[in-house]
């Protein structure tokens, strides 16, 4: 049996398949058969920069969910990194790693706790990141050996605000977003 779905727009199909012989007594029989078509699920994961919260999204979460997205997840991060990091390190295996395990320790979460319906349809997300939130997407997103995450498939990466040719940070490094001192 082959099904053309092409032209079919999301739904549940039902129909019936008569299969005969000439030659059996039991003949015609009737199979009774169930197709569902979906479409994929995409959630939104917002990661806000240093200095901030998980209620930056607020105003984008809401604007998102009327437009029709139904799974957007915005990460709570530590305000000042991860306390296993340094924002000040030069070794790109160090930098930006906590907030990026924690990234993924969230996704996994949020996936896990979807109906057993709705994992089947997600394939991919949109990962959106404002200033630094940005740059841990893409430390999530090419983990090292040593990492314990394996990312998901990004559809889309969004940056806004992204400082992604460096920080430019000068001066006293301790005062940096009021993160000590």
């Amino acid at each position: 049996v082959h099904i053309n779905t092409t032209s079919l727009a999301p739904g549940t199909y039902t129909g019936t398949i008569t299969v005969s012989s000439p030659n059996s007594e039991n003949s015609p029989q009737t199979i009774a058969v169930s197709y569902e078509i979906w479409l994929p699920i995409t959630p939104v994961v917002l990661v806000h920069g240093m200095a901030s919260d998980s209620s930056v999204w607020d105003g984008m979460k809401s604007y998102l969910q009327t437009d029709g997205f139904d799974y957007v997840w915005p990460v709570a991060l530590e305000a000042c990194g991860a306390a296993s990091e340094s924002l000040f390190t030069t070794s790109p295996q160090y930098l930006f790693r906590g907030s990026a395990e924690t990234l993924a320790t969230y996704i996994n979460s949020k996936y896990n706790a979807l109906p057993a319906n709705i994992k089947p349809r997600v394939r991919q997300y949109d990962l959106i990141g404002h200033g630094t939130g940005g740059l841990i997407i893409r430390r999530y997103l090419s983990p090292t050996g040593t990492d314990g995450w394996t990312p998901v498939k990004a559809a889309q990466v969004v940056m806004m605000g992204t400082p992604n040719d460096g920080l430019g940070i000068v001066g006293d490094k301790t005062k940096l977003y009021s993160c000590s001192g």
